[in-house]
């Protein structure tokens, strides 16, 4: 059974971060964080800008493996039905 606090929404969205251009996807997000993959190595505790169109969120890296990274948003964010798929 998942114990997660709020849903979460699957997704294949490109996004960038400051650190430069690589290859990064939103694979999953919810109201407290998303699930990133990126060819760029970040480490736990590394503070991180997502921007994605005209938004942005500063998260914190929780975890890694391999090329994902739990990155968790220093404030919620809204997430609706925009994102189900």
């Amino acid at each position: 059974m998942d114990k997660r606090k709020y849903k979460r929404y699957r997704l294949s969205k490109p996004v960038t971060t400051l650190e430069g251009e690589g290859n990064e996807l939103i694979l999953d997000l919810s109201r407290e964080g998303c699930k990133l993959k990126s060819n760029i190595i970040y480490d736990i505790g590394e503070k991180i800008l997502l921007t994605q169109e005209k938004r942005y969120k500063i998260g914190e890296i929780v975890w890694k493996d391999q090329e994902c990274y739990g990155v968790e948003f220093i404030q919620p964010i809204k997430v609706g039905k925009e994102y189900a798929t």
